[in-house]
């Protein structure tokens, strides 16, 4: 079976001159793009034309936010930790949002690991919110 691979992959220098990135909020605001990011000049107004707002608002069906840079989709939280970090992460990793909340995109809660830690993590999260449900309802059996 043929890999599937990108027809283009952003470099984080690309990325940033596009997007400013918020640490505190974890928010991507559009930079007013240079022109070597269009085709020509509609698409150049285009592009210009988002500068100053918020990107990447867009909701996948899977919860993530993401957002198309050079017509390709990517994901919120892996392109804020290419910008934060200089550096895609490696293929075999996934960027894990520690807290569980997809919308969190704060680098204070984002880290790179396998995706076998990620999916131990995400029952270790599921887990304590069933563990803590028990304590509740053990604790209203009391009263």
């Amino acid at each position: 079976m043929p890999q599937l691979t990108r027809k283009f992959q952003a470099s984080v220098q690309y990325l940033r001159e596009a997007l400013d990135y918020d640490p505190e909020s974890g928010k991507l605001i559009w930079k007013v793009r240079p022109d070597h990011h269009g085709r020509n000049r509609r698409s150049i107004a285009k592009i210009r034309s988002f500068a100053n707002k918020e990107a990447f608002t867009a909701v996948q069906t899977r919860g993530y936010n993401c957002g198309i840079i050079g017509g390709v989709q990517y994901l919120k939280h892996r392109v804020v930790w290419a910008i934060h970090t200089g550096e895609w992460p490696p293929e075999d990793m996934v960027i894990d949002h520690i807290d569980g909340d997809r919308k969190n995109n704060r680098i204070s809660n984002l880290r790179c690991v396998t995706q076998k830690e990620n999916v131990s993590s995400a029952f270790e999260r599921r887990r304590g919110r069933s563990e803590a449900r028990k304590v509740d309802k053990r604790n209203l059996a009391d009263r």
